[in-house]
């Protein structure tokens, strides 16, 4: 995908765009850091350290503003972006965070299911992000390093390749929700043909211009959702292969115009709007943090 010399450059100078880029780098040199000494660092540890990491970023053209709830960790638990103007559109996306296994280079937690839960923890991001008020996107964030880089065609049109990239990179929950079905394939091998780095979020102005919550939406629809409606990941191939523990077709049927469709708003939730006065919040207990990101002007 090219983009034009333009495209490039405010993509360079963008202070958001530095940020997002900035926290796949990090996250990619600390696991290569902890595969180094020998420990493996968990999930909660890097999406703690990605909030402080991206709230460090505020400047007269962003504001980003993180929460997190008092629990000890987050695994298990989802946490959501909000993208924004202080007078709308927004867009929420709610995260599901893994990191890699670099002993097996494969990511042993994708297909969690908690004890005595009805469901995978995927099919519950994607329940819990589309039948909420408002809707928010299901998206998996994976964290990652792999020593040879990553062996795919580089998707983004702004920047040269990059690996380190892909420190955080996004993935469907309906790709891994295919892959469980298909043999519980949680290898970087099944997940590579899949991913794209997060930057692209807040980089990306080759599928829209518009607000940042527009650039950002434009970007899933025209990538990620696409790409599911394309190869109709949100059902198996076979009906009767639905497991125990899965959506069922019809719930996910019912589910698919909140994902097909989804459409932004003119305002954050209310858990949302008090994080962004930078005033203590409540979340709701199948959250674990928030990143708020208002964009001071609206891009043009």
């Amino acid at each position: 995908m090219s983009a034009s010399p333009l495209f490039a450059a405010q993509a360079m100078s963008d202070p958001l765009c530095r940020a997002f880029r900035s926290r796949a780098r990090a996250t990619w040199r600390l696991v290569r850091r902890g595969q180094r000494v020998g420990v493996r660092l968990a999930e909660d540890t890097l999406t703690n350290l990605l909030l402080v990491g991206l709230s460090a970023f505020n400047g007269p053209t962003y504001h980003i503003r993180a929460h997190s709830t008092k629990r000890e960790s987050l695994t298990g638990t989802d946490w959501e972006m909000w993208f924004g103007n202080q007078g709308g559109p927004w867009l929420g996306v709610r995260i599901q965070a893994k990191a890699i296994d670099l002993s097996a280079t494969n990511f042993p937690h994708l297909h969690y299911r908690g004890k005595g839960a009805p469901l995978f923890q995927c099919d519950t991001l994607i329940k819990d992000a589309l039948s909420q008020y408002p809707p928010v996107l299901p998206l998996y964030v994976l964290y990652t390093y792999v020593p040879t880089g990553i062996n795919r065609p580089w998707p983004c049109g702004s920047f040269r390749p990059d690996s380190e990239q892909y420190g955080c990179s996004l993935v469907s929950p309906f790709v891994v929700r295919s892959l469980r079905l298909a043999g519980t394939r949680d290898a970087l091998a099944d997940l590579q043909p899949h991913l794209s780095p997060w930057h692209c979020l807040a980089c990306c102005r080759n599928y829209g211009a518009g607000s940042l919550a527009q650039r950002a939406l434009a970007y899933l629809n025209g990538t990620l959702i696409e790409s599911d409606r394309r190869t109709r990941n949100l059902s198996p191939a076979d009906p009767t292969a639905d497991s125990e523990g899965s959506l069922g077709t019809g719930d996910l049927e019912q589910l698919a115009g909140g994902y097909f469709e989804h459409r932004l708003w003119g305002a954050p939730p209310d858990y949302v709007a008090p994080i962004l006065r930078g005033e203590p919040a409540e979340l709701p207990d199948n959250l674990a943090a928030i990143v708020a990101i208002m964009e001071a002007t609206r891009a043009v």
